[in-house]
C-alpha cells in the first residue's frame, strides 16, 4: 500500500499535478491523505489497528520522510508505532536546512552535534543500519544552474566541498564522459 500524506490541497514546488500512481501496479493500493478535508498526519494514523488487522507487515513497511518537521520525533514516533524501516530524504549537515526545524532534527546531525548527545545515542541504539545515499553529481555543478532557485533555498550550492558527505556518483566537473548522461 501507498499513504499518500500532504496536508495541502496544492502540490508545493511547481509540481503542477501532485504525482499518484493511477495506472502502475499500486492503482488499487495508494491510499490518500491529503488536502484539509482528508489530511491524517503520518503519527496519527491507526497504525496499531492496520497491524492487529493485519492491513500491513511492520516487517515489510518502508516509511519515507520528506516533510521537513522534526526528522527526529517523527522517527522516534514512527517507531512507537512498531514500524521499523525509515528513510529520512533530507539529512542536512549541522545547522543547515530549508526550515527550522531542518536545522536541528536531522540524523547526521544528532550523530555529530554535541547538543544531542542524547538523542544521538537514542537514534544510534534504535536503529539497525545508518546509511547516506550519494549525490548524483557534486554541489559545483549548482554553479551552471540557470533556474531560480526555491524559496526554501538550493540545496545544492557550488561552494560544498563535499567533506562530510558519500561522494557524488557522477563527476561531470572532473569527467568529460559524465556530461553525457
Amino acid at each position: 500500500k501507498i499513504f499518500a500524506i500532504d496536508p495541502l490541497d496544492k502540490p508545493i514546488c511547481n509540481q503542477g499535478t501532485r504525482w499518484i500512481d493511477n495506472v502502475g501496479l499500486s492503482k488499487n493500493l495508494t491510499i490518500n491523505y491529503t488536502g484539509k478535508k482528508n489530511f491524517k498526519d503520518l503519527l496519527e494514523l491507526d497504525w496499531k489497528g492496520m497491524i492487529e488487522r493485519k492491513e500491513i507487515n511492520p516487517e515489510r513497511i518502508l516509511v519515507f520522510i520528506d516533510d521537513h518537521l522534526h526528522a527526529y520525533e517523527r522517527t522516534k514516533g514512527v517507531f512507537a508505532h512498531g514500524l521499523k524501516h525509515v528513510i529520512i530524504e533530507d539529512n542536512y549537515k549541522l545547522g543547515e536546512g530549508a526550515t527550522p526545524k531542518d536545522k536541528e532534527s536531522t540524523p547526521k546531525q544528532y550523530f555529530w552535534g554535541r547538543q544531542y548527545t542524547q538523542k544521538g545515542q537514542w537514534l544510534f541504539d534504535a536503529i539497525k543500519t545508518y546509511a547516506e545515499f550519494p549525490p548524483i553529481v557534486p554541489p559545483i555543478m549548482a554553479k551552471t544552474n540557470k533556474h531560480p532557485r526555491k524559496k526554501a533555498g538550493g540545496f545544492m550550492v557550488a561552494s560544498d566541498d563535499n567533506r562530510d558527505i558519500v561522494p557524488p556518483m557522477l563527476r561531470p566537473d572532473l569527467e568529460e564522459k559524465d556530461l553525457q548522461l
